[in-house]
């Protein structure tokens, strides 16, 4: 992952995000996230047995943990996901850009 002036780059890796992000295809993560966070933001942390993961939020429960969910069926449900702390979300996804715009091998 590169950063630059609060912003970074992360390289998607799997199908859990499908169709809203494609394997391979790169985000741009805003790191001040908390600003406009709703119910459809998709977030991107570090998980402790998962690595780095970006999900839907779901919540912030009372205890100050947030739980997120995937877009579909193939990827980590919410209790697997469990709880996640703030100090463990990297930003907001801002958009992506799909692999087809910049790999010339296709």
């Amino acid at each position: 992952m590169r950063k630059y002036l609060g912003f970074s780059i992360f390289k998607v890796s799997g199908i859990s995000m499908t169709p809203v992000f494609s394997d391979g295809c790169h985000i741009l993560i805003h790191a001040w996230w908390k600003f406009r966070l709703s119910k459809r933001s998709i977030l991107c942390f570090h998980h402790e047995v998962y690595g780095m993961l970006i999900k839907i939020y779901v919540n912030k429960d009372k205890n100050g943990f947030y739980w997120f969910k995937s877009i579909n069926n193939k990827g980590l449900s919410t209790q697997e996901i469990g709880p996640v702390k703030e100090e463990n979300v990297i930003g907001k996804v801002l958009f992506s850009i799909e692999k087809k715009f910049y790999d010339s091998k296709e």
